[in-house]
């Protein structure tokens, strides 16, 4: 309320200003009343004359005395429009204190909303391993997984599978090189098994560990729930 105070007493400060710069300049208030006279006077005699009401109009509102005091009461009209919103609007937010502007709600949401950190490579791996290790290995789809890709590796020659583990929506498969170094997946990359979506990681010994999905499996459903359990940790920590 007393924001709105002071919005009015400067809106009453404006137009004091305004009205006092008008009367008070060269002794205004004198010729005023005498140009409003002769307005009307003028008028009058127009308009008996049978002069076309649209010449008499003309004929007023080129009175500059005239059109400052219409332009001072349009003025002054529109300060109290305003203030009698600001009041309306000042006493429904004192009739309910919970009431707040739109922008403050939209910032108070933004600074709830935590900034949820996208999953490594790296967390999304170690997820799995550990999925695999509490109960998703599922031997016979290690098996079946081994047997095609033994296959494949038969056409690239230097490169061998160090480990493999499956389960129902998965697999993690180790590969090295003959020559010790980090092996080219491309070789590998789009043979059976590996056609389904998937993801490297390098490992420090130059070998490179490999997770792909099961054939109608969705890598994307797995990294959110990973994503989720992660974030659930981290909450109960």
């Amino acid at each position: 309320m007393q924001t709105h105070t002071i919005i009015f007493i400067t809106a009453i400060a404006l137009v004091g200003t305004g009205a006092a710069s008008y009367f008070l300049r060269d002794d205004a208030l004198p010729r005023q009343a005498d140009a409003l006279k002769r307005s009307s006077s003028s008028t009058s005699s127009l308009i008996t004359d049978d002069t076309p009401l649209h010449d008499a109009r003309r004929d007023q509102s080129t009175n500059p005395e005239q059109q400052r005091v219409t332009l001072l009461s349009e003025k002054m009209a529109d300060l109290e429009a305003r203030l009698r919103h600001m009041e309306a609007t000042a006493s429904d937010q004192a009739k309910d204190p919970t009431m707040s502007q739109p922008d403050e709600l939209d910032m108070n949401n933004s600074a709830k909303k935590p900034k949820t950190k996208r999953l490594s490579e790296e967390d999304f791996g170690r997820w799995l391993d550990q999925a695999l290790d509490t109960g998703d290995f599922d031997r016979d789809a290690t098996q079946s997984a081994r047997e095609e890709i033994d296959k494949s590796l038969a056409a690239v020659p230097g490169m061998n599978l160090a480990d493999m583990q499956c389960g129902v929506r998965f697999c993690r498969a180790r590969f090295a090189s003959d020559n010790g170094k980090r092996p080219h997946m491309t070789q590998l990359i789009g043979a059976s098994p590996l056609m389904e979506s998937g993801f490297t990681l390098n490992e420090s010994d130059g070998s490179v560990r490999v997770y792909f999905t099961q054939p109608g499996q969705s890598l994307r459903e797995l990294r959110s729930e990973a994503q989720e359990s992660t974030l659930k940790e981290r909450r109960l920590q």
